[in-house]
């Protein structure tokens, strides 16, 4: 009887252990996915063309449009991804960041979408995310939700990305989109240092024949 006894009480001790080391290894758990959840910040970026309240082409000047946002609005897509009298370039972004290491992790999405100014027409949607991923699939967009606008010689909309090194902070290359054709380039950011005057080989003078 008393050994049935000392059977049931070790039994006992071993399940209230193994329960404790249970309860101990969730919260470290718990405490390990909270710490890397404030390393790690989902970021998410949306323009809305409701937020163009007013636009008109000039009588005069067609060129010459009002235009009037709301407070939502960045003064990045008002001046630089908004061509007056003709177009306006919208971002629909979501992406995670390591607020330690300083580097995009991972990119969900990353849309492009031009609109026309005046009518509000959609004139082109462009997966980002997708040609990047296809045309540099080493590197990442360092910023997906602020892409630069430019135009050609032929004034066709590019849109211009620095590349990030997979879990590097190195920017190594650029990426161009065509926001009406999809063509894309890649050119390297490494710009070969010229010596100065002063840190160039001088010539050695020869010593003279006597």
């Amino acid at each position: 009887m008393k050994e049935c006894r000392k059977k049931r009480q070790i039994l006992l001790v071993g399940i209230l252990l193994i329960l404790i080391i249970l309860a101990v290894s969730i919260m470290y758990g718990k405490h390990l996915f909270q710490e890397k959840e404030n390393i790690i910040k989902t970021i998410t970026y949306k323009d809305d063309f409701r937020d163009f309240l007013y636009v008109e082409e000039g009588s005069v000047d067609p060129g010459n449009t009002a235009v009037v946002t709301t407070d939502n609005t960045t003064s990045t897509l008002r001046y630089g991804r908004s061509f007056t009298g003709k177009w306006t370039c919208l971002i629909d972004a979501v992406y995670c960041r390591d607020t330690e290491k300083d580097i995009i992790t991972d990119i969900e999405k990353a849309e492009y979408s031009i609109y026309d100014l005046v009518s509000g027409e959609l004139i082109q949607k462009i997966d980002i995310k997708t040609l990047a991923e296809q045309k540099a699939p080493n590197q990442v967009m360092a910023k997906p939700d602020n892409g630069q606008i430019f135009l050609d010689e032929n004034g066709n909309p590019w849109v211009w990305f620095a590349l990030q090194e997979k879990d590097k902070q190195d920017l190594l290359w650029n990426l161009e989109i065509n926001l009406m054709t999809e063509e894309t380039k890649m050119e390297s950011r490494e710009v070969p240092i010229e010596k100065s005057p002063e840190d160039q080989e001088q010539p050695k003078e020869e010593p003279e024949k006597k």
